[in-house]
């Protein structure tokens, strides 16, 4: 059977069935970018409820508390009259943060002996703690400083130096490829890509195990390592192609309906996505090629792609992770292919592209092949049996 009758055979296979496999490639990716995206629609955490305890009572107080409140990140839910109070409330799930400012506060800052105020965060979920201590840090310090500034007015300094004495280190902050710190941008396209490897491990793995039992070549006890790539290349070729449409499309979405950044090229994002792909279905080859049934051919290589988002170095980095999670890291193809993606797409170019692509491309061939070898073995052994 030439090339092109596999292609053919295998491309009208992929729309066949009660719910072909195409559908399943095409649109899971979709499904996860658009519910992923609709999580993290609001791009940030903002509006974190908040407690208060004003034991002072004071003008001073009051202004904080403003500051507080015209935060985006704090949200004011509700003051408390005690210690007691603002602690059972907290514990009844109320509030995320208290905050306590004890009494002689404004005195306090006007003799110079300074002031503790106490702050409570459930850092359970520590997106919620980090937005909470970030936002609290950053009014804490403009207060301070603008008391400061005050104090030494009153002294006799002229404002703008007192700002500078109040404040001598001014940072200048300039943030790079993801200014607004945004989760859309930080995870939406790894999750995507993540939902675009488990529609291929669904619809390409099986066909494996179908590949291997069909009858002419069980009856051909001679097959030889040849063919087998010949009609394996022809039958992984039809699945690539739609699996770099359904990527266009999942991507498509991702910038247009979330608003994620697109400052790189996409023939770029292509050609990574084609070693990706390379590497993923000779990994699958290789799960296939050893599975009794359809359902052991996707259990087994779920074990292996499943964690790849939690070792990818896409939310906890790499460079972070002890010997034995780096090593782990190394194996898995979402590590090369996820920090390269969202490099092309928030920075407009990914330095390790090309031997990222190079590792995914020479580790397929090497897997593919100890697949392709695994599977002769096979159908010779199998159909010496029959």
């Amino acid at each position: 059977m030439k090339w092109r009758d596999i292609i053919r055979f295998q491309w009208h296979a992929l729309w066949n069935g009660r719910f072909p496999p195409a559908l399943i490639i095409l649109f899971l990716p979709l499904l996860y970018a658009f519910l992923f995206g609709t999580i993290y629609s609001h791009n940030v955490v903002n509006d974190v409820p908040v407690l208060i305890l004003d034991e002072d009572q004071s003008k001073a107080s009051r202004t904080l508390i403003q500051m507080y409140d015209d935060s985006e990140k704090l949200r004011i839910v509700g003051y408390a009259s005690s210690k007691e109070e603002l602690e059972a409330a907290m514990y009844d799930g109320q509030a995320l943060a208290a905050i306590a400012i004890p009494r002689d506060f404004s005195k306090d800052m006007k003799t110079g002996a300074g002031t503790d105020v106490a702050y409570i965060v459930n850092s359970a979920n520590n997106m919620n703690g980090n937005a909470v201590i970030g936002a609290i840090r950053e009014i804490n310090q403009s207060y301070s400083t603008a008391v400061a500034a005050s104090t030494l007015e009153g002294a006799g300094v002229l404002p703008a130096w007192a700002m500078n004495l109040a404040y001598p280190i001014r940072m200048g902050l300039r943030i790079l490829n993801n200014p607004t710190n945004g989760y859309t941008s930080f995870m939406l396209s790894a999750l995507t890509i993540n939902g675009l490897q488990i529609s291929i491990m669904l619809a390409f793995t099986p066909g494996i195990v179908v590949f291997i039992r069909k009858r002419k070549l069980l009856n051909a006890a001679r097959v030889g390592h040849r063919e087998v790539f010949q009609r394996l290349l022809g039958a992984v070729l039809p699945y690539e192609a739609i699996a770099l449409c359904s990527f266009c499309l999942s991507l498509g979405v991702c910038i247009v309906v979330f608003g994620l950044p697109m400052r790189g090229s996409l023939w770029d994002c292509l050609f990574l996505m084609t070693c990706f792909l390379f590497f993923l279905m000779c990994v699958l080859t290789f799960f296939g090629s050893g599975a009794a049934s359809v359902v052991e051919a996707m259990q087994d290589p779920m074990i292996y792609i499943m964690p790849g988002v939690l070792f990818s170095g896409l939310s906890w980095p790499t460079f972070c992770m002890n010997d034995i999670g780096g090593a782990i890291s190394l194996l898995l193809p979402m590590t090369w292919v996820g920090d390269c993606l969202r490099d092309i797409l928030l920075a407009g170019y990914a330095p390790q592209l090309y031997k990222d692509s190079l590792v995914l491309v020479s580790a397929g061939l090497v897997i593919g092949a100890v697949g392709v070898f695994r599977i002769v073995r096979r159908i010779r052994k199998e159909g010496a049996a029959l």
